[in-house]
């Protein structure tokens, strides 16, 4: 029997940037959360579709979004794993 295909990691550049207030508004509060030297690193997980960990600087202003990437289940595309995430609040 095939194995079934490794799940997907993508870059989610549309999440750069964005504010961690935003993100909260957007994804609800992460699933976990980590310090990492002078970052912050945020996950958010949708069982059986994706999972996201997104990294975040402190910059005048707060922190925001430098590095977002999520890693997908065999066939979900990106768009479908941020609804996902989002419906889970």
């Amino acid at each position: 029997m095939p194995e079934p295909p490794a799940p997907a990691n993508v870059a989610l550049p549309g999440l750069l940037e964005l504010r961690a207030p935003e993100l909260r508004t957007r994804f609800g509060a992460p699933r976990q959360t980590r310090r990492d030297g002078g970052a912050e690193i945020w996950n958010y997980e949708a069982p059986g579709t994706c999972t996201v960990n997104l990294v975040l600087q402190r910059e005048r202003g707060g922190q925001k979004v430098v590095h977002a990437q999520g890693r997908l289940a065999a066939g979900v595309q990106a768009a479908a794993c941020l609804r996902a995430i989002e419906q889970r609040i």
